[in-house]
């Protein structure tokens, strides 16, 4: 049905193609001098059709010299396998139907047969699964997941901390220190566990107990950036931001390129030093130089988000008001249901007199349920008053919110201070 083949820059000439039973070539793809832009689904006009029995391979080659015009490193470096763009890969993702949709079942079991040997076992492959149902949402699935690779293998530690990640989420904190307890049983050295550990503490507020646990981890993992991020967080929830800046400090080379150590780090010094603040925020903004997973993707761009979100706050209150424009764009590029960024804008748009571009952003924000946006009062307390309540009526009503609209118009006429403003808003 279709192909996907995929490498970096130094790829040269892909070769997909199938041996058929009868000893015949059925070529599949073939690009002899490879783009990198060129990755992508490549779809069949009409589907190619192979006989049970052939074989797929593929043939990729490499050019790592001088004369390569898209080799990213000149002079040439060596080059690992990895995933990183300046890294080398080769694979191709390839799409089937069956002929016969009775052999769906067989082609299923044939798949997974090459997943749980591809993923080093069973109890893997279930771990894995588990993974990749956690970031669809699917998190009562990813723990029957997580659960069947405990029962293939009751030593499988990781296993163990992905269970109480998700109890600790749900709030079921001694059930969660008891799973992290597990796991370091059979781990002793497992990270994610020991700060699994602390983690719990400090929600059950055994503050002490989770400083040792979190100083014993840095000083044995310095290179690690969770352990350095919990160890600067928990001296902050103890107000002692100058211990907490000094391991950021520590950390700043070793973790460079890292947009979650950027942007808690600009967190941490928004109190004390706004320009190193932003310093560490446009580093949190940029994307990092390797290729991410897919599960990766998300969440990075949700912390480039609120980076972004905070440069635009240095911004406007420095009355950089470009500046700030552009960065609360960037913040919603990155995750166009940030509330904050969305009502900052709006206010933004509405001081210019864009009341036009200020109802898109309003729209949005107010189309969300209840639990999820502002209250009326606070997007009034926050828009230009009293002339923002005619738009924010407009975005209720065109939302299909005619009551919420009449709500906030009652609540506008208590919050008018004057004459004035009560007439602006009955008009």
């Amino acid at each position: 049905m279709s192909i996907y083949p995929h490498t970096h820059y130094l790829g040269k000439d892909i070769q997909l193609f199938a041996e058929l039973p009868d000893g015949g070539i059925q070529w599949l793809l073939r690009i002899p001098d490879w783009d990198f832009n060129w990755q992508g689904d490549y779809r069949y006009k009409e589907p190619l059709l192979l006989p049970a029995g052939s074989t797929i391979r593929m043939h990729y080659r490499f050019d790592n010299s001088a004369d390569n015009p898209r080799n990213p490193t000149i002079p040439p470096v060596d080059v690992y396998g990895g995933w990183r763009s300046q890294d080398e890969m080769a694979e191709a993702m390839i799409q089937v139907m069956p002929v016969d949709p009775n052999d769906l079942e067989t082609l299923k079991l044939a798949q997974k047969s090459y997943d749980v040997e591809l993923a080093g076992g069973e109890a893997r492959f279930h771990y894995f699964s588990g993974i990749y149902l956690e970031r669809q949402n699917e998190t009562a699935r990813a723990a029957e997941a997580y659960k069947r690779a405990l029962t293939i293998d009751p030593t499988f530690a990781s296993a163990y901390v992905k269970l109480a990640e998700l109890a600790e989420s749900q709030g079921n904190f001694d059930q969660a220190e008891a799973l992290y307890e597990e796991a370091v049983a059979y781990q002793p050295h497992l990270i994610p566990a020991r700060l699994g550990i602390a983690k719990v503490m400090m929600q059950k507020s055994q503050l002490r107990q989770a400083g040792f646990i979190l100083e014993d981890v840095y000083s044995e993992n310095p290179e690690n950036l969770q352990a350095c991020l919990f160890l600067a967080r928990y001296h902050l929830t103890r107000r002692e931001t100058e211990e907490a800046l000094k391991i950021y400090a520590e950390g700043e080379d070793r973790f460079r390129g890292s947009s979650s150590f950027h942007f808690d780090y600009g967190m941490a010094l928004l109190g004390t030093d706004a320009a190193k603040a932003e310093k560490q925020f446009l580093l949190a903004v940029e994307d990092p130089p390797e290729m991410l997973d897919s599960g990766s993707v998300k969440p990075l761009r949700r912390i480039q988000s609120e980076a972004a979100y905070q440069l635009a706050r240095l911004c406007l209150d420095q009355n950089r008001i470009e500046d700030g424009k552009k960065y609360l764009d960037f913040s919603l590029n990155r995750n166009p249901d940030h509330l904050d960024a969305l009502l900052s804008r709006a206010n933004l748009l509405l001081k210019s007199g864009n009341s036009k571009e200020a109802l898109l952003d309003l729209i949005t924000l107010v189309d969300r349920p209840e639990n999820q946006s502002f209250s009326p009062r606070d997007i009034l307390a926050n828009l230009p008053f009293p002339k923002s309540v005619s738009t924010l009526l407009k975005a209720y009503q065109q939302s299909g919110k005619v009551k919420e609209a009449d709500n906030a118009a009652k609540l506008a006429l208590e919050m008018a201070t004057t004459p004035e403003d009560r007439s602006h808003i009955r008009s």
